[in-house]
């Protein structure tokens, strides 16, 4: 948009320039040499800067139109984590306009190694992927702390020194989102796996 405003002061400008000259000329006939110019040819070419302002503009509204469907019908999720004395969950939220189909959810680690969330979640808890979302709907991974079992065996396979370092990844067909594992959840993973006796953190190599 811009633009226009340039193209129109610049045609404002010359117009000026030209409505001085004119006054001038008239208004000095003997100190000037008289050269009038021909305002209808002027007119002529305001009028196609004009129509050109006019054709810029339309491309530029159909741009703008472009680019605000295309965030309208981009992805978008809320991925809350939390965890209490007893439990914890992911809850993966679609804040997207339309409906999207998730494929899965994963805990990934540096190394681009990943466990599914959904795999090891208990029985009354089970979640079947893909998963359709519309707009506002959500899924939502819960373990209670008796639960974690299976999950904590399957991030001891991360081989990671630290929980910080792993991101939970939702996939869908259009993409992946991901977000750091929260501090809150990662102590809760490894305080449940020290009361299990569950070896979830690889040692540092330093250490004996």
């Amino acid at each position: 948009m811009k633009w226009i405003f340039f193209l129109i002061a610049l045609g404002a400008c010359l117009t000026s320039a030209l409505l001085g000259l004119t006054a001038g000329i008239n208004l000095n006939p003997e100190s000037t040499v008289r050269y009038i110019p021909n305002w209808g040819s002027v007119g002529d070419w305001v009028s196609g800067v004009g129509a050109l302002l006019a054709v810029i503009t339309s491309f530029l509204l159909v741009h703008r139109n472009e680019v605000t469907q295309a965030a309208r019908e981009q992805e978008s999720f809320l991925i809350e984590q939390t965890a209490t004395e007893f439990a914890c969950s992911v809850r993966v939220i679609s804040l997207g306009i339309l409906p999207c189909k998730i494929k899965t959810v994963l805990f990934v680690g540096p190394s681009g190694s990943a466990v599914s969330l959904h795999r090891s979640l208990p029985a009354e808890g089970q979640v079947n992927m893909p998963v359709r979302l519309e707009s506002r709907e959500e899924v939502q991974f819960s373990w209670r702390v008796h639960q974690l079992t299976g999950l904590l065996g399957d991030l001891s396979l991360l081989h990671v020194e630290d929980l910080m370092v792993l991101t939970i990844e939702v996939s869908t067909v259009m993409g992946t989102t991901a977000v750091p594992i929260s501090q809150e959840l990662a102590h809760h993973f490894i305080g449940v796996a020290r009361a299990q006796g569950i070896q979830l953190l690889r040692r540092p190599e330093h250490a004996s």
